[in-house]
């Protein structure tokens, strides 16, 4: 009994020691044992910048611990930024990263700029580390706000429906949306037949005008709709600054001339997929703006395009245009795919022509 009794004391005294010395190792390798600790921000702030521009940053990396610290898989979350490490005249993508007890790496930050003007833009960049408690490290690298050449308000210019013959204007403020101070070179319109622009002077309390999110007003522009040809119109105002290589910035335009005539559709392509089935016809109702009775006569037609006015019954003030296409004629003849079936139009004893585009594809298999 006394042996059996010594022998469990013993066991306990084993166990009890081993527990001893597997804390004892823990605590070790927990607090005593030589282990790295990063120093690193959370975020990089690269500063406003223009859109289009490469920005650049740094980030500081310390090894604060007293073991070997080892940084690697870098990787962000856009393909618009990198990390890079600078050795002399030459850069490399990083890959890994090793410091001693108290070293320090000074790695660059890139980033395509790309976002909207007047937003920030933000990437995040994660790399995997070998300290315990913190395996992965994730840094935001920040642009507050993206700049942009200039910025117009508004930003684009809608003239509506206007009536044929009659001008319409609008007046177009332009910022600098830029980093440094900026002035006009010249403005142009894309179709200046269909819309003119000219610079108009700004007043003394207009040159000193500062928007908090657009920058300083450095110009005016009047845009000139001139209502020539009924038809839709759009295209841009290409503003080039004075000494900036970078392509022109576009302020949409756009617009649509009526005439007092109109049709409806404007367009027709054939074939046309009515039920389940493909037909090369359709019709086309011309009708009058201002309720005067009206008459259709219809011009000389493209080769394979047959068309025939109809009155519209009760209503003196339309008339509907019915158009045919005979492929076997067109194809022939290799007529192109496009044609214009050309309409003229009498409404009050005012005569007014009409251009109808026709489109012909292919017929579905």
């Amino acid at each position: 009994m006394r042996t059996l009794s010594q022998f469990w004391l013993l066991l306990v005294i084993l166990v009890a020691a081993a527990a001893v010395s597997w804390g004892a190792r823990a605590a070790w390798d927990r607090w005593l044992a030589p282990s790295p600790a990063l120093d690193c921000p959370d975020q990089v702030n690269l500063g406003d910048q223009e859109k289009g521009e490469i920005a650049a940053g740094h980030l500081l990396l310390k090894n604060v611990g007293r073991g070997p610290l080892v940084l690697d898989t870098f990787r962000t979350s856009c393909s618009c930024a990198r990390v890079e490490n600078q050795v002399g005249a030459e850069s490399r993508a990083v890959q890994t990263v090793e410091l001693g007890p108290g070293e320090q790496k000074d790695l660059v930050i890139r980033m395509g700029v790309g976002a909207t003007p007047g937003t920030s833009q933000a990437v995040k960049l994660a790399f995997r580390t070998n300290i315990p408690d913190q395996p992965t490290k994730i840094v935001e690298i920040v642009v507050p706000r993206v700049k942009s050449g200039v910025w117009a308000e508004p930003k684009t210019v809608v003239f509506g429906d206007l009536e044929s013959g009659h001008e319409a204007t609008q007046i177009v403020e332009i910022y600098n949306g830029g980093l440094g101070p900026r002035t006009i070179q010249s403005v142009k319109s894309s179709y200046p037949e269909e819309f003119a622009v000219r610079l108009v002077p700004l007043s003394k309390e207009e040159s000193s005008r500062v928007s908090e999110s657009a920058g300083a007003l450095i110009a005016k522009a009047e845009i000139r709709a001139l209502a020539k040809f009924s038809r839709p119109f759009y295209g841009d105002i290409r503003v080039q600054l004075a000494n900036d290589s970078r392509t022109p910035d576009l302020i949409p335009v756009l617009g649509r001339v009526v005439g007092s005539v109109e049709s409806r559709p404007d367009i027709l392509v054939f074939p046309r997929h009515v039920g389940d089935q493909f037909v090369d016809s359709g019709d086309v109702v011309i009708f009058s703006r201002n309720g005067k009775p009206l008459s259709v006569e219809i011009g000389e037609l493209p080769l394979g395009i047959y068309a025939k006015a109809y009155p519209v019954p009760d209503r003196r003030d339309r008339c509907s245009v019915r158009v045919e296409c005979r492929r076997v004629e067109r194809n022939k003849s290799k007529v192109p795919s496009r044609a214009v079936v050309r309409l003229r139009v009498n409404s009050g004893g005012e005569t007014t022509d009409l251009n109808l585009p026709i489109f012909v594809a292919e017929v579905p298999k």
